[in-house]
C-alpha cells in the first residue's frame, strides 16, 4: 500500500535502463522502502511494494552506472544533480559555525533577491521525514512587509499576555513547574518588552531586519522539520555574509491565528516552526564564543 502524504499520492514510476544496469546490488542496499531486488541476475523494482517507494532518490544517488531514474511524488529526472565543486571540508565548516553570532543590529541595507534565493535552496535541502518536504516558508522581502507582519503578530502577543496573566495560578498545573517558572521569569517579560518597544516606535520583535524568513510545517510534519531547514538557513547566511537571528515568538501566533493564516496564505494546521531575521550586520563580530553541551554521556 502506497504511502500518501499532504504533498504526495499515488506509486513513482521507477525506469531501469537494462543496458547500462551491472545488478550489483547497491541500489537494493541502500535503499529504506525495500522496493528493489535482484533475482536471477536482474534488477527488479516494485514501487508499490510495502509503503511503496519513497522518492527519495537513494538508488539514482548511489548507482554507478546512471541506470536508475525516479519520478513522481514531487520527485523529477531534473532533481538528480551532481554537487558542484569539491567538497566542503571540516575546517571550513567549523570556521563558519564558530564565527556566527545572533545578530539584532542591521544596517539599513536589503538583502539582495539572488541572496534570498541562495538560502532558500540552501535550506530546501535539509533533511525533513519522508519526501517529498512537508516544510513550507513564509517570505518577508523587505523592511516594510516585515514591519507590517510585526504588526499583525503583536495583537497575539497582547492576547497571549492577557490569558496567561489570568491563569496565572494554574501555571504549575497546566504546564509543570519548570515551564511555568521559565513562563513567567522569561516568556512573559519578553512579551512585555515586545509591547514596551513598540510603544516607544521600537522593534524588537524582528530588530528592523530587512528581511523575515517563517519556516512552519504542515500537519503530518515532524515539529523538528522546520526547525531544521531554519538552522540551514542560519548556516548559509552566514555563508554570504548576512547576519540571523533565530526567533520563536512568530511560530506560535501564526498557529494560533486563523486571520493571520488567511492573510498570510498559510494552511489550516501548521507546526510553530522557527522564523529568522537576516540582515547585514551593523557591527563586524572580531571574535567567536565556543560553546559546550551541558553534557555529554557515553552508553555503557
Amino acid at each position: 500500500m502506497v504511502l500518501d502524504t499532504n504533498r504526495a499520492f499515488g506509486c513513482v514510476k521507477i525506469d531501469i535502463r537494462r543496458e547500462r544496469c551491472l545488478a550489483c546490488g547497491t541500489c537494493v542496499r541502500i535503499c529504506p522502502a525495500e522496493v528493489l531486488n535482484v533475482r536471477e541476475g536482474v534488477l527488479v523494482a516494485e514501487p508499490e511494494r510495502g509503503v511503496g517507494c519513497l522518492a527519495c532518490g537513494q538508488c539514482v544517488c548511489v548507482c554507478p552506472r546512471d541506470a536508475i531514474e525516479v519520478s513522481g511524488r514531487d520527485l523529477t529526472r531534473a532533481d538528480a544533480v551532481l554537487p558542484d565543486g569539491e567538497r566542503a571540508d571540516y575546517p571550513h565548516l567549523r570556521r563558519l559555525l564558530l564565527g556566527r553570532r545572533s545578530v539584532r543590529r542591521f544596517r539599513d541595507e536589503p538583502v539582495s533577491s539572488e541572496d534570498v534565493d541562495r538560502i532558500l535552496e540552501a535550506a530546501a535541502t535539509a533533511p525533513m521525514g519522508f519526501p517529498p518536504s512537508h516544510v513550507g516558508v513564509l517570505v518577508a522581502r523587505d523592511r516594510e512587509r516585515v514591519q507590517q507582519l510585526r504588526r499583525d503578530l503583536l495583537p497575539g502577543v497582547r492576547g497571549m499576555r492577557k490569558v496567561m496573566r489570568a491563569l496565572r495560578p494554574l501555571h504549575g498545573l497546566m504546564l509543570g513547574r519548570e515551564a511555568a517558572q521559565g513562563f513567567r521569569r522569561f516568556i512573559m517579560p519578553i512579551a512585555q518588552s515586545y509591547e514596551d518597544h513598540d510603544a516607544r516606535g521600537e522593534d524588537v520583535f524582528f530588530y528592523d531586519a530587512p528581511l523575515a524568513l517563517h519556516f512552519y510545517g504542515r500537519a503530518l510534519a515532524d515539529p523538528a522539520d522546520p526547525v531544521i531547514a531554519a538552522t540551514l538557513a542560519m548556516v548559509a547566511a552566514e555563508a554570504l555574509g548576512l547576519g540571523t537571528c533565530v526567533l520563536g515568538f512568530p511560530g506560535p501566533l501564526l498557529r494560533q491565528s486563523a486571520k493571520l493564516r488567511r492573510k498570510y496564505g498559510l494552511p489550516e494546521k501548521i507546526q510553530p516552526g522557527m522564523c529568522l531575521a537576516i540582515g547585514h550586520p551593523a557591527v563586524k563580530f572580531g571574535r567567536a564564543i565556543r560553546r559546550r553541551f551541558v553534557e555529554i554521556r557515553a552508553v555503557a
